[in-house]
């Protein structure tokens, strides 16, 4: 009987145990199971709101994007309006006999109106032969193809316009000037005195090629439209060396940036032409000797010995006297010229081409 009820409280402490244990057990996973109840519902409101959500912009951000929109298509408009009435005028009803005269009338223009330079010579040396602004394959009288007269013409309204431009910024010397030949045939890329033949090479259809010159003459390469340009956007490329010095280039910078049609200096490099005549300052000079002397009144006190009596100071003066060699040699002779290699290009609008002019052309 004893040994039963030993058999009977064990098992009932084993049960008892299991029940706490079972209790506990499900009591965490009630715990856990409320959880992830409590999860789900809350990603199920969200997924609800998004679902729900309008996906129409509110009336406010449709007023403000089609406002910017407006202002973007008036500032492109206007842009193309600009360009559109610098450019130059392409006239198609020129014959290359016009364009021999126009350009030679061009060229004694730029001539006749270089101004002086250095001493009594002009910005451009014609002596020996005259200069041709980059027209070169036709100052022996060679017809231009008729085809190409119209962007002939222009190219020689953008050298005039160009050319002037330098002129006025008070520049030395006009040494080489050249263009974006795209002709077919042979002939030197600039007009430079010291420039041969150059030989062609075929580049892009419909566009200017390429060109072998000597180390002297100018090379012109074909400019590159940005993608997503539109189909009238034209570029035509110049490129100029010539001698200046700082205001001078300073003053071509500044003019082309105003100059319309519009201008874009892509390439620019130069040297310099010699060592400006510097000569020294004064007052740094008088600065230093001060600090010597005071260098060497402290090293003999620290050294024991009696100072020496200061001398007395000159009187003050607003402004010192030149030195001779100043006087002497002043003016343009102190700042050598920089000889300047310049590529500039010039954007404009292309006119609509007018029906069938083009085919009377070719014909």
């Amino acid at each position: 009987m004893k040994s039963n009820k030993i058999i009977l409280g064990v098992v009932g402490g084993v049960t008892a145990v299991a029940v706490i244990g079972i209790g506990v057990f499900a009591f965490l996973r009630s715990q856990a199971a409320s959880e992830a109840r409590a999860t789900m519902q809350q990603q199920a409101s969200q997924l609800r709101k998004l679902f729900e959500k309008d996906v129409f912009p509110s009336q406010e951000n449709i007023d403000t994007a089609e406002k910017n929109r407006e202002q973007t298509r008036k500032f492109v408009q206007d842009l193309r309006n600009e360009m559109k009435r610098g450019m130059v005028p392409v006239d198609r009803k020129k014959t290359p006999g016009d364009f021999s005269n126009i350009r030679m009338a061009t060229i004694a223009s730029l001539l006749e109106d270089a101004p002086v330079g250095t001493g009594d010579t002009k910005v451009v040396d014609s002596s020996q032969a005259p200069f041709q602004f980059g027209f070169d394959r036709y100052k022996e009288g060679v017809p231009a193809e008729k085809r190409d007269v119209p962007r002939l013409l222009a190219q020689l309204r953008m050298m005039d316009k160009l050319v002037r431009v330098l002129y006025d910024s008070g520049i030395v010397s006009l040494e080489a000037v050249a263009r974006e030949e795209f002709e077919g045939g042979s002939s030197a890329s600039s007009s430079d005195a010291s420039a041969e033949p150059a030989t062609r090479t075929r580049g892009r259809a419909g566009r200017g090629r390429g060109t072998r010159t000597t180390a002297s003459a100018l090379v012109v390469t074909t400019p590159t439209l940005p993608a997503g340009a539109p189909e009238d956007l034209n570029c035509e490329r110049f490129m100029f060396r010539f001698q200046t010095r700082e205001a001078g280039l300073i003053n071509v910078l500044n003019k082309l940036n105003e100059m319309r049609p519009f201008a874009v200096v892509s390439d620019l490099s130069f040297e310099k032409m010699g060592e400006d005549v510097v000569f020294p300052d004064e007052q740094k000079e008088a600065a230093a000797s001060d600090a010597a002397k005071a260098s060497a009144r402290s090293t003999r006190t620290a050294r024991g010995s009696a100072p020496a009596a200061e001398e007395p100071a000159a009187p003050a003066i607003r402004e010192r006297p030149a030195p001779r060699t100043a006087r002497l040699v002043s003016g343009p002779l102190r700042e050598r010229p920089v000889r300047v290699t310049l590529t500039v290009d010039v954007y404009s609008i292309l006119p609509p081409a007018r029906q069938g002019s083009d085919e009377r052309e070719e014909d």
